[in-house]
């Protein structure tokens, strides 16, 4: 008997080229702009610090706006998150509006100061910019799980060169003071530091992550505590404190067993002898 026999086609497969998309380089650079700022360091006297890294911000915030602006174009729709939450973001910058105007030091040094320092109007427009940014371009789990996992290693780096610099300050110290860092002032340490711990127990509660992405924040949030501990910020302490308790809270009653109609037998009869 003669078996046919058919050539077999070998068939490769396709590959799909991903499109270019202006709603993964708005995030794309929002991400890098947010690690940038924090790890930015250029040690020549004549560059001022904190200077550096606001430029950084404003740079990046730019960009991403006209990065959202043309995907918006682009697909035709927006998502905007609810107005009462992006109103009470705004209530911020607002405020630091009023205290600008009424300063009594001038509009230019109300608004930006001499180097644009962090308590200052310009400087807090930028961050509610960024918040806001982030609030419309963070729409997917995917995108969440990127910003956990970049800003979970920028914290690790960050807390690790900071426990580099307490060491350093102990053996030499006449050459690295114990308050140097990488953010700016030690109170601006702690509150990014708190930060950190804050979005790894919100990722770590909320999200489905991958082993390895877990155990890198409960890395990185273990040495975020030990910066919090040598800060000590009161009100940092609060806050990590307060959302701690939220998520137990929120945890306790999510796992809770279900409630069994023969528990409320006492009730009804309670209710019914007291009627009598």
């Amino acid at each position: 008997m003669q078996q046919d026999t058919q050539p077999t086609v070998a068939v490769a497969p396709v590959l799909r080229k991903r499109r270019f998309s202006f709603d993964v380089a708005a995030i794309g650079a929002l991400l890098a702009t947010t690690m940038l700022a924090a790890i930015a360091f250029i040690p020549v006297a004549s560059v001022p610090f904190i200077f550096t890294k606001v430029s950084i911000l404003a740079i990046g915030a730019l960009v991403t706006l006209a990065l959202y602006i043309l995907a918006r174009l682009t697909r035709g729709n927006a998502i905007v998150p609810p107005l009462p939450l992006l109103g009470a973001l705004w209530l911020v910058p607002f405020a630091y509006l009023l205290s600008s105007l009424f300063s009594g030091v001038g509009i230019r040094a109300g608004f930006f100061g001499t180097d644009l320092e962090t308590d200052t109007f310009g400087f807090v427009l930028i961050l509610t910019v960024l918040a806001t940014l982030t609030a419309l371009a963070f729409r997917r789990t995917g995108s969440y799980r990127t910003l956990f996992k970049i800003g979970g290693l920028t914290l690790a780096f960050v807390t690790g060169v900071q426990i580099l610099f307490f060491i350093a300050s102990r053996i030499m110290p006449t050459k690295v003071s114990a308050t140097t860092n990488l953010i700016g002032s030690f109170s601006d340490l702690g509150m990014l530091v708190g930060l950190g711990i804050t979005l790894a127990l919100l990722a770590t509660r909320f999200l489905t992550i991958a082993p390895r992405t877990r155990t890198i924040l409960m890395v990185a949030g273990g040495l975020g505590l030990v910066v919090l501990a040598v800060v000590n910020s009161t009100i940092v302490w609060a806050l990590v404190a307060l959302v701690a308790f939220g998520l137990f809270i929120e945890a306790i009653m999510k796992h809770r067993a279900p409630m069994d109609d023969s528990d409320l037998d006492g009730v009804a009869l309670m209710l019914s002898e007291n009627e009598e």
